[in-house]
C-alpha cells in the first residue's frame, strides 16, 4: 500500500514538473527498507510511516521548476483502498551532487542497497557509494535524538488516530534511543531487523541497566505495535519516551562533543555558545526561509548571535526536559530567553514558546 502511494505520488509528480526535468524518482526511509510501520484498526490498516522520496534533477537549472511542482504534489491526498495514511509524503529535490552531498544519517545510509526506484535511472541511487551504516559521525547521534524529541514533543493525541500515530511516535523514539548509542559504538546496522538481533546479541556498553531493558522491550513492541498499543496512554507513552531520550542524549553527548558537564552547559556547546560570527552569519543565512527582509536580519544577528539559531531551535524540547528535571531553577533560563527572542525577531509570535519553537525549526527544515 505505501508503494502503491509513492507511485501515485510519482505519477502526479511527473506530470506536474517540467517535461525532460527528472533524471529519477526513488524512495528511501522506511519504504527502502521495506519495514513500513501499520496496524489494523476496524478493518483496514493505519500506516505511521511516512513517504521519503528524493527527486533528483536533470540539470541543476530543473531545480527550482521541480521544487515548485513538489509544493502542489505533496499536499495531494494520495488514498489507497484498505489503508489510511497518518504522515504525509516528505519529497526532496536534488542535483546529484546535492544527493552524493547529502549528510550520513541512519536515513541517508546505505541508500545504494535500500531503495525503491520508481521513476527514471536506477544508477542514481545504486551509485551511492561509501555511505555504509557504520560510518555514520558521533555527532548524528545527537541529531537524531534531538529531532525525534522535537517530533515527539509535537505529537499531541487529537482524536483517537493522532493518539495512535502519537504511541507510534513513542514506540519508535525507543528504537532510535538504540540507534544512538549504535551510531556512537560505530555498529549501527541500516536495517531494524539487524538492529534488533545486535540489541539482543551484542549491545552497545553505553546502553545499560534500566534504558538497555526499555530498548529491548521496545523492539519486541515493534514486531506488533497494534498489541503494543493496546492500554497504553499517548501523554503518558510520550513523557517516558521524551525522558528516554533526553536520557540517551545525556549519556552521549560528552563523546559526540568532546567534553563533560551538566546537561545545561553540553546544550550550550551543542549550541556553538560564543562563536558570534558564525552564529550571526546563520541568522542572516535563515532570513529566506523566514521572508524577513536583510536590513532585519543585519539588525538583529549581533544580538542572536549568542547561539546558532537552528541549533538551539532543535534542542528546544530536550531543554524542556531537562529544565523539568533541575534543581537550578534557572540553568535553562538563557537558553528560552534566547529562543523566545529568536522566534518573535522571525515573526513566529502565535501560541506558546514550546509551539513557535517547533514551528520556526520547521519553517527551517
Amino acid at each position: 500500500m505505501q508503494r502503491d502511494r509513492a507511485v501515485a505520488l510519482t505519477r502526479e509528480l511527473v506530470a506536474r514538473a517540467p517535461e525532460g526535468s527528472i533524471a529519477g524518482i526513488f524512495a528511501g526511509g522506511s519504504l527502502g527498507r521495506g519495514e513500513v510501520w501499520a496496524c489494523e484498526v476496524d478493518g483496514r490498516l493505519d500506516v505511521y510511516s511516512d513517504v521519503d522520496l528524493y527527486v533528483v534533477a536533470r540539470a541543476p537549472s530543473d531545480v527550482d521548476g521541480l521544487r515548485a511542482a513538489v509544493k502542489t504534489t505533496a499536499a495531494l491526498d494520495t488514498t489507497v483502498p484498505g489503508a489510511r495514511f497518518l504522515r504525509s509524503a516528505d519529497i526532496g529535490v536534488y542535483t546529484r551532487a546535492d544527493l552524493e552531498a547529502q549528510p550520513l544519517r541512519p536515513g541517508t545510509a546505505d541508500l545504494a542497497l535500500h531503495h525503491v526506484t520508481l521513476y527514471g535511472d536506477d544508477r542514481i541511487p545504486a551509485g551511492l557509494r561509501n555511505r555504509e551504516a557504520a560510518k555514520i559521525p558521533m555527532e548524528e547521534a545527537l541529531y537524531l535524538l534531538e529531532n525525534r524529541a522535537m517530533e515527539l514533543s509535537g505529537a499531541g493525541p487529537d482524536g483517537e488516530a493522532h493518539a495512535r500515530l502519537a504511541l507510534a511516535q513513542a514506540l519508535k523514539a525507543r528504537l532510535d534511543v538504540y540507534a544512538a548509542h549504535a551510531i556512537v559504538a560505530g555498529s549501527f546496522a541500516p536495517t531494524l531487523a539487524e538492529r534488533a538481533r545486535d540489541v539482543r546479541e551484542n549491545p552497545p556498553s553505553t546502553l545499560a541497566g534500566e534504558a538497555r531493558e526499555q530498548v529491548r522491550n521496545a523492539f519486541t513492541g515493534a514486531d506488533d505495535i497494534g498489541a503494543w498499543m493496546r492500554g497504553r496512554n499517548a501523554l503518558e507513552e510520550r513523557r517516558r519516551a521524551l525522558a528516554a531520550l533526553a536520557g540517551a542524549w545525556r549519556a552521549l553527548a560528552p563523546a559526540a562533543l568532546g567534553t563533560d558537564g551538566a546537561p545545561n552547559v553540553l546544550l550550550a556547546r551543542r549550541c556553538r555558545a560564543g562563536r558570534r560570527f558564525s552564529n550571526a552569519r546563520e541568522v542572516l543565512r535563515i532570513r529566506r526561509a523566514t521572508a524577513q527582509p536583510l536590513w532585519r536580519a543585519a539588525l538583529v544577528a549581533p544580538a542572536l548571535s549568542r547561539f546558532a539559531p537552528i541549533p538551539a531551535l532543535r534542542v528546544d524540547a530536550l531543554a524542556r526536559v531537562y529544565a523539568g528535571e533541575s534543581h537550578d531553577g534557572h540553568a535553562f533560563d538563557g537558553h528560552f530567553a534566547y529562543v523566545e527572542r529568536l522566534t518573535r525577531c522571525f515573526g513566529f509570535t502565535d501560541g506558546s514558546l514550546e509551539t513557535r519553537a517547533r514551528m520556526m525549526h520547521g519553517a527551517l527544515s
